[in-house]
């Protein structure tokens, strides 16, 4: 019985790890962010989806590279995050009036703009 309930947990875990992982680092995230704009510009073009995943693989790894050389690369990939954050919120609450769907990206974004904040204020004191 134990067994049956450890397979069916697995994919729960699994999952669950991976949120907590990029939760706590969050200069993946946002190099996940940024990797989907090119797959999404050129998802019309007939690419196959190992292609894609390519294109996807080697943005995602310059732009975690490129955080970790300039700030302004920091700056930016953070900056995109949070309007990715807001337009994630926006489509999130779409069915509700203005003003409650413009909280929900406000509140998202906010939070969004602390977290990377604070990954980087923190990261910086560590590699000191």
């Amino acid at each position: 019985m134990a067994a049956v309930l450890d397979i069916f947990l697995l994919p729960f875990m699994l999952l669950l790890r991976v949120a907590m992982y990029l939760i706590r680092r969050v200069d993946v995230t946002n190099s996940i962010f940024i990797g989907a704009i090119p797959v999404f510009l050129v998802r019309n073009q007939g690419y196959d989806k190992v292609t894609n995943w390519i294109i996807f693989g080697i943005t995602v790894f310059f732009a975690l590279l490129l955080q970790h050389m300039f700030v302004i690369a920091k700056i930016l990939a953070s900056v995109f995050s949070c309007m990715t954050i807001a337009f994630l919120c926006s489509i999130w609450k779409n069915y509700d009036t203005k003003a409650a769907q413009m909280t929900v990206v406000t509140i998202g974004t906010i939070i969004a703009a602390i977290w990377n904040l604070q990954y980087w204020t923190d990261f910086s004191e560590k590699e000191v």
